[in-house]
């Protein structure tokens, strides 16, 4: 694990290695540089780099936190519900697999009578 101090006012974040190729690597450690390096003006090159909508005010209203808030809560049941389905999904065809071979071995049997 490896930690990052970002500025003294943030708490150390920790990184686990990742399967990130060396250029993707080397790219999010010059977007970190100009973050640092730049702040705001940093994320703006960053965003004209990426070729996205270029901001001009970084601040997040409430509506916005209350979305975030939203879609945080909402995610815990999101990630259930497709695992659950998932799981159901394999039980079906497991199922599904059983009653064939139940179907073949019964033609079979009936064939030998």
């Amino acid at each position: 694990m490896k930690n990052i101090r970002l500025t003294k006012n943030i708490p150390t974040l920790d990184f686990q290695e990742s399967k990130l190729s060396r250029k993707d690597i080397n790219t999010v450690k010059r977007f970190k540089s100009l973050v640092l390096d730049n702040g705001d003006d940093g994320i703006r090159e960053i965003s004209k780099l990426l070729k996205e909508k270029a901001l001009n005010n970084f601040k997040v209203t409430n509506s916005e936190f209350k979305q975030a808030d939203k879609l945080l809560n909402d995610l815990p049941t999101q990630i259930l519900k497709n695992i659950m389905r998932n799981n159901l999904k394999v039980f079906q065809l497991r199922v599904l697999k059983q009653q064939k071979a139940l179907n073949c071995g019964l033609s079979l049997s009936l064939l030998m009578l």
